[in-house]
């Protein structure tokens, strides 16, 4: 019974978690391949219906973190296979080794030109296009960087139907040494 009792008391004399110091982004780049999936769904008289399909092509884009990895540092977004220009952006979030990002260019990525497509009406059937959300999140670990960028839509089509879409890119890479010039 001591034993038993000398056990349990070392176990809560121990952290419950350990928190790692988050990985170090300063200075580093990253380039990144990955698929985009697309899943849709529909609402319509009292029917639905769901579908997705990933795509069989290849998507590149690489990201090169400036001297801060906190948020308000600076990255750069370059080399993207959806993109015709590259572009830049801020760190608006960091928990953990988790990192949420805003470009300065609202075309910067097809998706974030999606996301930026105003909401339209149908004149008298009130049908419409409207942008749910949308995010770009990279996390990291000390071999990989992972990045999600997601955008949501809908379709409004009254009297009965509604039909969403999710356009999601997922890509991931590990750190370049030593990172390309800027």
């Amino acid at each position: 019974m001591k034993k038993y009792a000398l056990s349990i008391l070392i176990a809560a004399m121990l952290p419950i978690s350990v928190q790692a110091a988050p990985v170090d982004l300063k200075n580093k780049q990253y380039n990144l391949t990955g698929k985009m999936a697309v899943k849709g769904s529909a609402k319509c008289y009292g029917r639905s219906a769901s579908a997705g399909k990933v795509s069989p092509v290849e998507l590149t884009a690489s990201i090169r973190f400036g001297d801060s990895d906190q948020v308000g540092g600076a990255f750069e977004w370059f080399d993207d296979s959806l993109s015709v220009l590259d572009t830049t952006g801020d760190i608006i979030e960091r928990k953990g080794n988790t990192v949420t990002l805003a470009f300065d260019n609202e075309g910067a990525t097809a998706l974030l030109a999606m996301a930026n497509i105003p909401p339209t009406s149908g004149g008298e059937g009130g049908s419409g296009i409207t942008v749910d959300s949308y995010s770009i999140k990279a996390v990291a670990t000390n071999k990989m960087l992972s990045v999600n960028e997601k955008v949501i839509m809908k379709i409004s089509m009254p009297p009965a139907c509604e039909y969403r879409w999710t356009i999601q890119r997922k890509m991931k890479g590990a750190p370049v040494t030593p990172p390309s010039p800027t």
